[in-house]
């Protein structure tokens, strides 16, 4: 017998079974990567992201390793619509002693930088060596 692979109704991996349908299973046609990824529109959904904290000093040697200096940092945080985001930002920036990498800040200065997540995450890994 062949092995088949299930989720629930909410996307979740529930196993690989043989012959047996588990109830309420649905089959998909493979078992996903990560035990944090979900089915979803017939697809797994990517991995989730999981890495330490950078410190300030990381970060900032983290984006001069890769081209980037941190006053383009501080050129997007500027070019923000003035308000409280921007000024959360700007405190979130200048202030922290730690980032996170899911913080929404880290995506939305590494897009308008020209970076999509892989780029961040390599440079992410990379950096917590320095």
């Amino acid at each position: 017998m062949d092995e088949k692979f299930f989720v629930d109704l909410n996307g979740n991996f529930i196993g690989t079974f043989m012959g047996t349908v588990p109830e309420g299973g649905l089959e998909v046609p493979s078992a996903p990567l990560d035990a944090s990824q979900k089915w979803q529109n017939g697809a797994w959904t990517a991995p989730a992201r999981n890495f330490p904290p950078l410190t300030g000093r990381q970060l900032r040697l983290g984006l001069i390793n890769n081209g980037l200096a941190p006053e383009q940092v501080t050129a997007e945080i500027e070019a923000m619509p003035a308000g409280v985001a921007k000024e959360t930002a700007r405190i979130e920036w200048e202030y922290a002693t730690s980032f996170e990498r899911m913080h929404p800040l880290i995506g939305t200065v590494g897009t308008a930088l020209g970076l999509d997540d892989d780029q961040i995450d390599a440079m992410w890994t990379a950096a917590l060596s320095l």
